[in-house]
């Protein structure tokens, strides 16, 4: 699906047009999965709903598009399955044993509006759920393969949550500067790069697209988190 827009306009539209484009494309996934219990699609809508500016997810548009001139079906798909556990992660975040936070982006966390069960349950849904969608939705099952293998590695124990282990460790102490970069790699970065290469993989980048822009989203991904501490 192509956005009919020049390509000098103004990037803050852009970005929020793409994350329209990927409320849209969670809703009607979300609305397709018809076995969920009640109270878990509740909390799950509830965070799939709270705001955000849908950075991961745009990336992936953004870089599809530049590599095939338009937004596709996998692109679409994929850019939704990294929300999917993007919010996976804010939910576990802001549980007690994590960051304990009774609020993002003004309004209730999920632990709070629900309960902490609902909230560590709603988190392994959304997981499940972005990899089962990917299964499902993308034609091709060598893209599909390939979307997936990229997802995992970037959320799992070597990536996202190697950084959420080394940054609950360093809450103690101001740690090195060296632990800092090694948190904002894996904890932010990582995703960040996983979107690039999603996005090239929808756009059928070749070897030379594809590396170029796993490194751009890996340095946007250090970028963004550095200005998010400051």
């Amino acid at each position: 699906m192509p956005l009919d827009q020049p390509i000098n306009s103004d990037f803050n539209t852009q970005l929020s047009r793409k994350a329209q484009f990927v409320n849209d494309t969670l809703s009607r996934l979300l609305a397709r999965q018809t076995d969920i219990s009640g109270d878990l699609k509740e909390a799950i809508s509830y965070t799939l709903e709270a705001g955000g500016k849908r950075v991961r997810s745009a990336l992936v548009l953004f870089c599809c598009e530049l590599i095939s001139g338009k937004i596709n079906h996998d692109s679409e798909i994929a850019a939704a399955a990294i929300e999917m556990v993007h919010t996976y992660s804010l939910v576990h975040d802001d549980l007690p044993a994590m960051d304990d936070d009774d609020f993002r982006r003004g309004l209730p966390t999920c632990h709070k509006a629900f309960n902490e069960a609902t909230a560590i349950l709603t988190g392994d849904a959304l997981l499940t759920l972005a990899f089962e969608v990917l299964a499902k939705e993308i034609d091709e099952p060598a893209v599909a393969v390939r979307l997936i293998g990229e997802l995992a590695q970037a959320a799992g124990p070597a990536g996202m949550i190697a950084g959420q282990m080394a940054d609950l460790k360093a809450e103690n102490g101001r740690g090195s500067e060296e632990t800092l970069e090694y948190i904002h790699t894996n904890k932010t970065a990582k995703m960040f790069r996983c979107a690039a290469a999603m996005g090239a993989i929808c756009g059928a980048a070749n070897d030379g697209e594809f590396d170029r822009l796993c490194k751009y989203g890996l340095k946007i991904g250090l970028g963004f988190q550095i200005a998010d501490d400051i």
